[in-house]
Protein backbone atom coordinates (compact mmCIF):
# COMPACT_ATOMS: atom_id res chain seq x y z
CA UNK A 1 0.00 0.00 0.00
CA UNK A 2 1.40 3.49 -1.14
CA UNK A 3 1.17 6.55 1.59
CA UNK A 4 0.29 9.63 0.42
CA UNK A 5 3.11 11.69 -0.25
CA UNK A 6 3.27 15.65 0.69
CA UNK A 7 5.98 18.19 1.31
CA UNK A 8 7.05 19.01 4.95
CA UNK A 9 4.93 21.98 7.12
CA UNK A 10 7.93 23.94 5.70
CA UNK A 11 7.64 24.40 2.36
CA UNK A 12 7.21 28.11 1.02
CA UNK A 13 4.71 27.57 -1.64
CA UNK A 14 1.62 25.30 -2.34
CA UNK A 15 2.10 22.04 -3.51
CA UNK A 16 -1.00 19.19 -3.99
CA UNK A 17 -1.16 16.30 -2.36
CA UNK A 18 0.34 13.73 -5.10
CA UNK A 19 -0.55 9.82 -4.58
CA UNK A 20 2.76 7.50 -4.70
CA UNK A 21 1.22 5.07 -7.15
CA UNK A 22 1.11 7.94 -10.05
CA UNK A 23 4.69 8.67 -9.83
CA UNK A 24 7.42 7.15 -12.26
CA UNK A 25 4.56 5.67 -14.17
CA UNK A 26 7.18 5.29 -17.21
CA UNK A 27 10.15 3.52 -15.17
CA UNK A 28 8.92 0.21 -13.78
CA UNK A 29 10.42 -0.68 -17.63
CA UNK A 30 13.66 -0.51 -15.52
CA UNK A 31 13.31 -4.27 -13.67
CA UNK A 32 13.13 -5.99 -17.26
CA UNK A 33 17.05 -5.85 -18.25
CA UNK A 34 20.30 -5.21 -17.16
CA UNK A 35 22.42 -2.65 -18.31
CA UNK A 36 25.36 -0.70 -16.97
CA UNK A 37 23.06 1.48 -14.35
CA UNK A 38 25.46 4.88 -14.13
CA UNK A 39 23.71 6.51 -10.74
CA UNK A 40 24.30 9.66 -10.78
CA UNK A 41 25.55 11.37 -14.16
CA UNK A 42 25.76 15.35 -15.66
CA UNK A 43 26.45 13.35 -19.48
CA UNK A 44 24.05 13.26 -22.49
CA UNK A 45 25.92 10.45 -24.06
CA UNK A 46 25.45 6.88 -23.33
CA UNK A 47 22.98 5.03 -22.75
CA UNK A 48 20.24 7.38 -20.90
CA UNK A 49 18.04 4.57 -20.42
CA UNK A 50 20.04 2.81 -17.61
CA UNK A 51 21.31 6.35 -16.10
CA UNK A 52 20.04 9.23 -13.42
CA UNK A 53 20.68 12.57 -14.85
CA UNK A 54 21.42 15.10 -12.65
CA UNK A 55 19.72 18.49 -13.23
CA UNK A 56 19.96 21.67 -11.07
CA UNK A 57 18.09 25.20 -11.11
CA UNK A 58 19.16 27.46 -13.43
CA UNK A 59 22.44 25.33 -14.27
CA UNK A 60 23.67 24.54 -18.08
CA UNK A 61 24.47 21.10 -18.78
CA UNK A 62 27.18 21.06 -21.59
CA UNK A 63 27.78 18.05 -23.46
CA UNK A 64 30.16 15.59 -22.87
CA UNK A 65 33.33 15.97 -25.30
CA UNK A 66 32.48 12.30 -26.55
CA UNK A 67 29.48 13.22 -27.81
CA UNK A 68 31.38 15.54 -30.60
CA UNK A 69 29.59 18.42 -29.12
CA UNK A 70 30.67 22.00 -28.44
CA UNK A 71 30.23 23.91 -25.36
CA UNK A 72 27.88 26.25 -26.99
CA UNK A 73 25.51 23.63 -27.68
CA UNK A 74 24.12 23.77 -23.57
CA UNK A 75 20.88 24.68 -22.72
CA UNK A 76 18.92 25.43 -19.65
CA UNK A 77 18.60 22.55 -17.24
CA UNK A 78 15.15 23.10 -16.97
CA UNK A 79 15.20 21.65 -20.82
CA UNK A 80 15.88 18.11 -18.58
CA UNK A 81 12.20 18.35 -17.57
CA UNK A 82 10.79 18.64 -21.11
CA UNK A 83 9.68 15.62 -23.21
CA UNK A 84 12.55 15.95 -26.21
CA UNK A 85 15.98 18.08 -25.30
CA UNK A 86 16.34 20.45 -28.02
CA UNK A 87 19.32 19.37 -30.27
CA UNK A 88 19.38 15.48 -28.71
CA UNK A 89 17.27 13.23 -31.33
CA UNK A 90 15.49 10.66 -29.11
CA UNK A 91 18.53 11.00 -26.77
CA UNK A 92 17.24 12.46 -23.62
CA UNK A 93 17.40 11.64 -19.97
CA UNK A 94 14.64 9.20 -18.70
CA UNK A 95 15.33 9.06 -15.18
CA UNK A 96 16.29 12.05 -13.24
CA UNK A 97 17.67 13.62 -9.73
CA UNK A 98 16.78 16.90 -8.93
CA UNK A 99 18.49 19.22 -6.31
CA UNK A 100 19.97 22.00 -4.76
CA UNK A 101 23.82 21.70 -5.28
CA UNK A 102 26.01 24.10 -2.52
CA UNK A 103 28.30 25.25 -5.43
CA UNK A 104 25.13 28.03 -6.97
CA UNK A 105 23.77 28.62 -3.62
CA UNK A 106 23.16 32.10 -2.55
CA UNK A 107 21.15 33.93 0.15
CA UNK A 108 19.37 36.04 -3.27
CA UNK A 109 18.50 32.88 -4.88
CA UNK A 110 17.51 30.15 -2.35
CA UNK A 111 13.80 31.03 -2.37
CA UNK A 112 13.46 30.52 -6.27
CA UNK A 113 15.68 27.25 -6.12
CA UNK A 114 13.40 25.73 -3.78
CA UNK A 115 10.35 27.23 -5.86
CA UNK A 116 11.80 25.05 -8.84
CA UNK A 117 12.75 22.20 -6.67
CA UNK A 118 8.84 21.83 -5.03
CA UNK A 119 7.69 21.96 -8.75
CA UNK A 120 10.32 20.12 -10.40
CA UNK A 121 9.91 17.01 -8.24
CA UNK A 122 6.68 16.24 -9.33
CA UNK A 123 7.58 15.18 -12.88
CA UNK A 124 6.94 11.68 -13.21
CA UNK A 125 10.67 11.31 -14.59
CA UNK A 126 12.26 12.29 -11.15
CA UNK A 127 13.15 9.31 -9.17
CA UNK A 128 15.41 10.43 -6.70
CA UNK A 129 16.62 14.27 -4.92
CA UNK A 130 20.06 15.59 -5.75
CA UNK A 131 22.67 16.20 -6.01
CA UNK A 132 22.45 17.80 -2.87
CA UNK A 133 24.69 18.51 0.19
CA UNK A 134 27.62 20.29 1.66
CA UNK A 135 31.09 21.17 0.32
CA UNK A 136 33.64 23.31 3.02
CA UNK A 137 36.04 23.75 -0.25
CA UNK A 138 33.71 26.84 -1.64
CA UNK A 139 33.06 30.43 -0.69
CA UNK A 140 29.07 29.58 0.16
CA UNK A 141 28.74 30.23 3.20
CA UNK A 142 28.26 26.78 5.71
CA UNK A 143 25.48 28.16 7.37
CA UNK A 144 23.21 28.85 4.36
CA UNK A 145 24.49 25.31 3.09
CA UNK A 146 23.53 23.81 5.99
CA UNK A 147 20.08 25.01 6.04
CA UNK A 148 19.25 24.58 2.49
CA UNK A 149 20.71 20.82 2.74
CA UNK A 150 18.29 20.28 5.77
CA UNK A 151 15.24 21.52 3.81
CA UNK A 152 16.44 19.31 0.73
CA UNK A 153 16.16 16.19 2.96
CA UNK A 154 12.63 16.81 4.26
CA UNK A 155 11.72 16.70 0.64
CA UNK A 156 13.13 13.86 -0.27
CA UNK A 157 11.90 11.70 3.05
CA UNK A 158 8.88 13.43 2.55
CA UNK A 159 8.86 11.79 -1.19
CA UNK A 160 10.71 8.72 -0.15
CA UNK A 161 13.17 9.36 -2.79
CA UNK A 162 16.80 8.34 -2.46
CA UNK A 163 18.96 11.14 -1.85
CA UNK A 164 22.05 11.67 -3.64
CA UNK A 165 24.24 13.77 -1.47
CA UNK A 166 27.37 15.95 -2.46
CA UNK A 167 30.22 15.61 0.28
CA UNK A 168 33.13 17.32 0.58
CA UNK A 169 35.07 17.79 3.89
CA UNK A 170 31.49 17.78 5.75
CA UNK A 171 31.58 14.05 6.61
CA UNK A 172 31.44 14.64 10.51
CA UNK A 173 28.06 16.92 9.69
CA UNK A 174 26.25 14.21 7.32
CA UNK A 175 26.57 11.52 9.83
CA UNK A 176 25.48 14.03 12.69
CA UNK A 177 21.79 15.02 10.14
CA UNK A 178 21.57 11.22 9.55
CA UNK A 179 21.24 10.24 13.28
CA UNK A 180 19.74 13.19 14.30
CA UNK A 181 16.90 13.01 11.56
CA UNK A 182 16.67 9.50 10.86
CA UNK A 183 15.11 9.75 7.57
CA UNK A 184 13.43 6.93 6.27
CA UNK A 185 14.91 7.61 2.38
CA UNK A 186 18.29 5.99 1.31
CA UNK A 187 21.00 8.02 1.08
CA UNK A 188 24.04 7.77 -1.37
CA UNK A 189 27.42 9.44 -1.23
CA UNK A 190 27.79 10.01 -4.45
CA UNK A 191 31.65 10.22 -5.93
CA UNK A 192 32.94 8.96 -2.74
CA UNK A 193 36.86 9.47 -2.84
CA UNK A 194 37.46 9.10 0.95
CA UNK A 195 39.65 6.09 2.66
CA UNK A 196 38.67 2.66 3.72
CA UNK A 197 37.96 4.11 7.58
CA UNK A 198 35.23 6.80 6.13
CA UNK A 199 33.38 4.28 3.86
CA UNK A 200 32.93 1.92 7.24
CA UNK A 201 31.47 5.31 9.31
CA UNK A 202 29.10 6.25 6.22
CA UNK A 203 28.29 2.16 6.34
CA UNK A 204 27.28 1.64 9.84
CA UNK A 205 24.95 4.56 9.52
CA UNK A 206 23.31 2.74 6.81
CA UNK A 207 24.11 5.20 4.00
CA UNK A 208 25.00 3.79 0.59
CA UNK A 209 28.39 4.70 -1.54
CA UNK A 210 28.65 5.53 -5.51
CA UNK A 211 32.02 5.28 -7.12
CA UNK A 212 33.34 7.37 -9.77
CA UNK A 213 36.32 7.52 -11.78
CA UNK A 214 38.73 8.53 -8.87
CA UNK A 215 38.34 6.47 -5.63
CA UNK A 216 40.30 4.32 -3.04
CA UNK A 217 40.32 0.47 -4.02
CA UNK A 218 40.54 0.13 -0.15
CA UNK A 219 37.18 1.43 0.54
CA UNK A 220 35.69 0.12 -2.94
CA UNK A 221 37.20 -3.70 -0.98
CA UNK A 222 35.21 -2.50 2.17
CA UNK A 223 32.12 -1.71 0.24
CA UNK A 224 29.37 -4.27 0.79
CA UNK A 225 27.79 -5.02 -2.85
CA UNK A 226 24.24 -4.18 -1.34
CA UNK A 227 25.56 -0.66 -0.74
CA UNK A 228 27.37 -0.16 -3.42
CA UNK A 229 26.50 1.96 -6.62
CA UNK A 230 28.71 3.02 -9.75
CA UNK A 231 28.56 6.32 -11.77
CA UNK A 232 30.20 8.36 -14.68
CA UNK A 233 29.34 11.91 -12.81
CA UNK A 234 30.95 14.53 -15.15
CA UNK A 235 34.06 12.43 -16.05
CA UNK A 236 34.64 11.24 -19.75
CA UNK A 237 35.11 7.85 -18.00
CA UNK A 238 32.79 4.95 -20.00
CA UNK A 239 30.69 3.66 -17.54
CA UNK A 240 31.56 -0.34 -19.21
CA UNK A 241 35.04 0.20 -18.10
CA UNK A 242 34.19 1.13 -14.99
CA UNK A 243 32.24 -1.26 -14.07
CA UNK A 244 34.87 -3.50 -15.36
CA UNK A 245 37.93 -2.18 -13.76
CA UNK A 246 35.89 -2.54 -10.24
CA UNK A 247 35.18 -6.22 -11.23
CA UNK A 248 38.15 -6.79 -11.08
CA UNK A 249 39.29 -4.71 -7.69
CA UNK A 250 36.39 -6.57 -5.84
CA UNK A 251 37.39 -9.81 -7.71
CA UNK A 252 33.54 -10.59 -8.52
CA UNK A 253 32.54 -11.70 -12.70
CA UNK A 254 31.37 -8.28 -14.23
CA UNK A 255 28.26 -9.61 -15.16
CA UNK A 256 27.43 -10.60 -11.21
CA UNK A 257 28.62 -7.01 -10.34
CA UNK A 258 26.40 -5.30 -13.05
CA UNK A 259 23.26 -7.58 -11.75
CA UNK A 260 24.01 -6.53 -8.38
CA UNK A 261 24.12 -2.58 -8.97
CA UNK A 262 20.70 -3.30 -10.97
CA UNK A 263 18.86 -5.44 -8.29
CA UNK A 264 20.42 -1.91 -5.99
CA UNK A 265 18.83 0.69 -8.44
CA UNK A 266 15.62 -1.45 -8.44
CA UNK A 267 15.59 -1.67 -4.73
CA UNK A 268 16.07 2.41 -4.19
CA UNK A 269 14.93 3.96 -6.83
CA UNK A 270 11.64 1.98 -8.09
CA UNK A 271 10.08 0.70 -4.99
CA UNK A 272 6.43 -1.17 -6.17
Amino acid sequence: MFRKLRFPIYTFFPVETVDEASVHTDAVHANKDGGWWDVHTHRLDGDLQHAVWSCGWKDTVELSPVSGRKPEDSFPVDSCLMEEIPGISKAHPIYISVGIHPWYLTEANFSEQWRWLTESVRSERVVAIGEAGLDKAVEVPFELQLSAFRRVIGVADEYGFPLIIHAVKASNEILELKKKLRPRNPWIIHGFRGKKELAQAYLRNGIYLSYGARYQEEALRSTPLDYLFLETDESVADIQELYMRAAKILEVPEINLREKVRQNINKLFFRH
